[in-house]
């Protein structure tokens, strides 16, 4: 999964995905294309098993606010 996200949202994301995903399952680097809205590019990495599905869509819910609000594009999944 990965997401597109502003500087002051990168610590706000991490906060409330502490719960959900392991440190060191999300990576953060600096946006590649100079795009004015957007500083980071977080990548986060799930084990595949019988419930991925749900906590990718837990993780979507946690994550919509953000979204809504413009600190972050929508949630891409590839499984």
């Amino acid at each position: 999964m990965n997401l597109d996200t502003t500087n002051e949202a990168v610590d706000w994301i991490c906060t409330l995905l502490a719960k959900a995903i392991a440190a060191e399952d999300m990576h953060i680097s600096e946006y590649r294309d100079r795009h004015p809205q957007w500083t980071y590019t977080m990548q986060m990495y799930l084990l595949e098993d019988a419930q991925i599905h749900q906590r990718i869509e837990a993780i979507a819910s946690i994550l919509k606010p953000l979204h809504r609000t413009g600190l972050t594009t929508e949630l891409q999944t590839f499984v």
